[in-house]
């Protein structure tokens, strides 16, 4: 297919490579086992969990967006390795931009119940487009060459309810897109962060609760636009930035571009630190 295996991390980002995550002796590790769990017996340090604060008018929840995916499913008639037990491999078709937003609104007077929560799938009609293009080439790809030595088909059962459309490959994929599309599990902008002035922003620039003294949203639910890939490296960024604003109010100080072998060594261990 004329595609090259590549590092997804420099300019040129269209073709095969291994997928990446956050890992620690071949687990997964999130950022919680990796920077919070070693921290947690700081005397400086309290962990409370679940805790919730209670403010009116704020506009937590008003606005999200989040990353989008269907998938194609196909089987292998023969095994690429004798070892393989799974016979199918699944290619994902992904929509990382949208104009579109979705809300999430409480259900009842009582802020712990189960929220409403409407994703508003497809509401601008140009959001499908790129899913479809990407089933496309996942057909393409399960039909090439290499992918053929090995036997790759398609599923043989229809999709449910769109089984007219078979055939027509642009009116069978907006028809599966439709019934299969699920959240990339990369939602932000639930406390949507910018001019403390504007209505629908709940924290400032510094990620300070507005309204509300010594609370700060240190998380992925601050961002105002939806970064084009993973959210996970972004977030951590937010975390540290953050954390050097608290530094920065408590010490009056100018941060050298080594301050995490200077003064979060020397000084996180033992202080205290206002929010």
């Amino acid at each position: 297919m004329g595609y090259n295996i590549l590092d997804s991390n420099a300019a040129r980002e269209t073709g095969f490579n291994i997928l990446q995550g956050t890992m620690r002796r071949r687990q997964r590790c999130s950022t919680a086992k990796a920077y919070l769990v070693p921290a947690e017996n700081r005397t400086n340090l309290s962990i409370y969990r679940r805790r919730s604060s209670r403010q009116k008018d704020a506009r937590v929840f008003l606005y999200f967006i989040f990353h989008l995916r269907t998938l194609l499913c196909f089987r292998f008639t023969k095994q690429l390795r004798p070892y393989e037990n799974n016979s199918m491999f699944i290619c994902l078709s992904q929509q990382f931009t949208s104009e579109e937003s979705g809300i999430v609104l409480l259900n009842t007077t009582n802020p712990y119940d189960p929220p409403i929560i409407d994703p508003n799938y497809f509401a601008d009609p140009d959001d499908i487009r790129p899913i479809v293009a990407g089933m496309k080439t996942c057909q393409k790809i399960a039909t090439s060459e290499s992918m053929q030595k090995v036997g790759a088909k398609p599923f043989e059962t229809l999709f449910p309810g769109c089984e007219q459309f078979y055939g027509n490959d642009d009116s069978y994929f907006t028809c599966i897109a439709r019934g299969a599309v699920v959240t990339l599990s990369h939602p932000v902008g639930t406390a949507k962060m910018g001019d403390p002035r504007d209505p629908t922003t709940v924290v400032d620039p510094l990620l300070r609760v507005k309204g509300i003294q010594g609370l700060r949203v240190v998380d992925a639910s601050v961002m105002p636009t939806l970064p084009s890939g993973n959210t996970n490296i972004p977030t951590i960024m937010i975390g540290r930035e953050s954390l050097l604003d608290i530094i920065k109010q408590n010490f009056n100080v100018h941060l050298a571009t080594n301050f995490q072998t200077t003064i979060l060594r020397q000084t996180f261990k033992t202080h205290s630190f206002d929010l």
